[in-house]
């Protein structure tokens, strides 16, 4: 009985993904639903065109170079393409990855310079990294000026010591961060944005990143 049974939901299991696989109504692996970034800078990180560090009185400006002619309308046929790779097309986790990849390479993404000179290859590559992270690192807690009320910036490792990002955009207009200190359990790290009254609570390996970027530059 319980052997019959187990093979007529069997049948009914297959029954099911056969006509999923007819309509092409497959249900995504998890590893392929669409990724929507939730990070505290919302454009895409290749939008990113000037970054400048700074800590006390020392600071340091890294400049994105841009694309030319030819390059920049190959960017232009990509960006045109990558909203037709939707997710939900058949294959689009590979199509929209594979769009995504030469629109990073088309755009120079890791063509950063300082003053004139391109950086070497793995200083740019942790600057991208570091700029990616910003828009896809989602804040773990958001803590609002009412709960901020009674307490001093300086409580959060927000002082004027701390690490400075100001970050410019290609269109214009940016956003300008400081990285506080770690929270009690050391997992977060505090940050706050210039025009709000909020703090972040982020995860560490976000401003991990920048460190690193800034320490590139340290004698």
């Amino acid at each position: 009985m319980r052997r019959g049974l187990r093979a007529l939901l069997a049948l009914a299991a297959l029954g099911w993904l056969w006509a999923m696989v007819a309509v092409g109504q497959l249900p995504r692996q998890a590893q392929f639903v669409a990724f929507e970034a939730a990070g505290v800078m919302r454009e895409a990180p290749e939008a990113v065109r000037e970054v400048r560090l700074s800590q006390g009185p020392r600071q340091v400006t890294l400049v994105r170079a841009a694309p030319g002619v030819a390059r920049g309308v190959w960017v232009q046929a990509l960006r045109l393409w990558q909203p037709l790779a939707k997710p939900s097309a058949p294959g689009a986790h590979q199509h929209g990855g594979v769009v995504e990849k030469a629109l990073h390479t088309a755009l120079g993404a890791d063509n950063w310079t300082h003053e004139g000179t391109p950086l070497p290859t793995a200083r740019g590559a942790r600057l991208s990294l570091a700029t990616k992270f910003l828009h896809t690192a989602r804040p773990v807690r958001v803590l609002s000026a009412a709960e901020l009320v009674g307490t001093s910036p300086a409580e959060f490792g927000l002082r004027e010591d701390s690490l400075n990002v100001v970050v410019t955009l290609a269109g214009g207009g940016g956003i300008t961060l400081q990285f506080g200190g770690l929270t009690p359990e050391g997992s977060l790290q505090y940050l706050r944005l210039a025009g709000s009254d909020a703090v972040y609570l982020m995860s560490r390996f976000v401003g991990e990143e920048w460190a690193g970027v800034w320490s590139d530059w340290q004698p």
